[in-house]
């Protein structure tokens, strides 16, 4: 056999072997993945035996203090689906935010989210002391300017107008203006065998009759991988000293519509943290 035919058979028997061992690896990565992925998914696949208000009145709650609002954290616990079938998309979300502080203890607030048609739908929001009540109507599936009316303690309070991304609230009395932004940013999304691969994290500004009184996360930890070890933000930053009972309404609101926008990501069962 002459060098040359020698050398293009000895590159080739390589290249095989390279081939083979790189099928090799993505295979045994393909298996874990996919193992892993069956195991988180079967953890959602039983449904909680109690839903809905039977939810909200058995969740284990802390009782309610103004040290609250700095200890919210953005990771929430409890369960969810998304269903999508021909023309209908609906979904449902349960859960219990927790405590910066004390993460394996009772959590500040409870709430569950109601959608059918993928935006409509129902919010409610419980803390110790309160009940937030958010009915949510879309013109359309792909219209994101929603408006929602807001209730208190199961009293009408006003009434949200959505200018996609901004969220402009405005009491019944009109006596109370609030506006924010809440945008489905993607800069949290990106994923690498089921690994977060950006943990970048924005706030954006509430205020309240042209005051601001707090910053409100645009990134909620539902499924956090069991192997990470960075810290959970908080929900709330530069949380005023010197709040009302109106501002902490509208931040018990905003909350709401937090959580709403969190909901209409279909992350499935990919690690969120």
């Amino acid at each position: 056999m002459d060098p040359n035919t020698l050398t293009l058979a000895l590159t080739l028997m390589v290249s095989c072997f390279v081939c083979l061992t790189m099928l090799l690896v993505l295979g045994i990565v393909g298996f874990f993945l996919f193992r892993q992925g069956s195991s988180t998914a079967k953890t959602f696949k039983n449904q909680p035996e109690k839903q809905g208000e039977d939810f909200l009145g058995s969740a284990s709650l802390r009782p309610w203090s103004p040290s609250a609002w700095a200890d919210l954290s953005s990771r929430w616990e409890g369960w969810w689906f998304n269903r999508r079938v021909i023309n209908r998309h609906e979904g449902y979300t349960q859960g219990v935010v927790g405590s910066l502080q004390e993460p394996k203890g009772a959590g500040w607030m409870a709430f569950t989210i109601q959608r059918q048609q993928v935006r409509t739908g129902t919010v409610i929001l419980t803390t110790s002391q309160k009940r937030v009540e958010l009915k949510v109507t879309a013109r359309s599936v792909s219209d994101p300017n929603i408006r929602v009316v807001t209730f208190i303690d199961g009293v009408e309070d006003g009434a949200i107008t959505v200018n996609y991304p901004s969220c402009h609230y405005r009491s019944q009395d009109g006596a109370v203006e609030a506006v924010w932004v809440a945008e489905l940013r993607w800069n949290n999304e990106t994923h690498a065998f089921k690994r977060l691969t950006s943990r970048e994290v924005n706030y954006d500004t509430i205020t309240v009759n042209g005051r601001e009184v707090a910053s409100l996360t645009d990134t909620w930890i539902r499924y956090p991988h069991p192997e990470s070890v960075k810290p959970f933000h908080p929900a709330l930053r530069q949380v005023s000293d010197s709040m009302t009972s109106v501002d902490e309404n509208v931040l018990l609101i905003a909350l709401g519509m937090g959580l709403y926008y969190d909901s209409l990501r279909n992350r499935g069962y990919i690690y969120d943290w």
